[in-house]
């Protein structure tokens, strides 16, 4: 399953969650895409509890991938 943030709204964090959760639970393989995680506090927030929760593979490029390592944790 791929959780592609590139359009999220507030009310879609619960969502994305809940689907990964049941989708680890049914052992289907998580993919992030944390597109623009830079962009706004919601988009790296969200990021990183999708993290959290576990993912198999990240889908981004290097300028994400840097934000992301720098702010997670």
């Amino acid at each position: 399953m791929v959780i592609n943030i590139g359009s999220l709204r507030v009310s879609d964090v619960v969502d994305f969650l809940s689907a990964q959760q049941e989708a680890r639970r049914h052992g289907v393989p998580v993919i992030l895409d944390p597109v623009d995680a830079s962009f706004s506090p919601l988009r790296l927030e969200t990021s990183r509890r999708l993290l959290e929760q576990g993912v198999e593979a990240v889908r981004d490029n290097y300028a994400e991938n840097l934000f992301i390592a720098v702010h997670h944790g």
